[in-house]
């Protein structure tokens, strides 16, 4: 199974975890200076590189799961991982007791001026595509890419 999460969002948490810890928020001052722009560049080519080597190599049968449909309805997508994994339903509900636990970020700040509509990062262009554009980019399209 391959989770995908939008690249902005896993950047981002990326970049949260590495400058405060599972659950913390770090300043806005951590975004300013080359680190960030150099963390994005990094960060993803790796995202890219990650999916890209599962949908292109692995040559078992693949369950693509989007982070955000997880989100919204968990029971609704974990019953597509079950029904992958040939497993029955019966402990489905249990998701709906705790289905964000203790490692969950607070967030407080607006991050969305972090990531503007169309900014070269590096090489890499990053857009906000839904997670079937995503699939589409790394499944479909004769050259792979995020560049547009």
């Amino acid at each position: 199974m391959v989770l995908i999460r939008n690249p902005f969002d896993a950047i981002m948490a990326a970049y949260n975890h590495h400058m405060a810890g599972k659950t913390g928020e770090p300043p806005m001052s951590v975004f300013e200076g080359e680190k960030w722009p150099s963390f994005i560049s990094d960060w993803a080519a790796r995202w890219y590189n990650f999916h890209y080597e599962w949908f292109n190599n692995f040559q078992g049968p693949i369950q693509i799961s989007c982070f955000d449909r997880l989100v919204h309805d968990p029971v609704e997508e974990v019953g597509h991982w079950l029904d992958f994994l040939d497993l029955d339903h019966r402990r489905l509900g249990c998701i709906n007791h705790d289905p964000v636990g203790q490692f969950y970020r607070k967030k407080t700040h607006d991050y969305s001026h972090l990531f503007p509509a169309k900014g070269n990062c590096g090489r890499t262009y990053l857009f906000k595509f839904s997670c079937d554009e995503y699939c589409y980019q790394i499944l479909v399209a004769d050259k792979p890419t995020l560049d547009r």
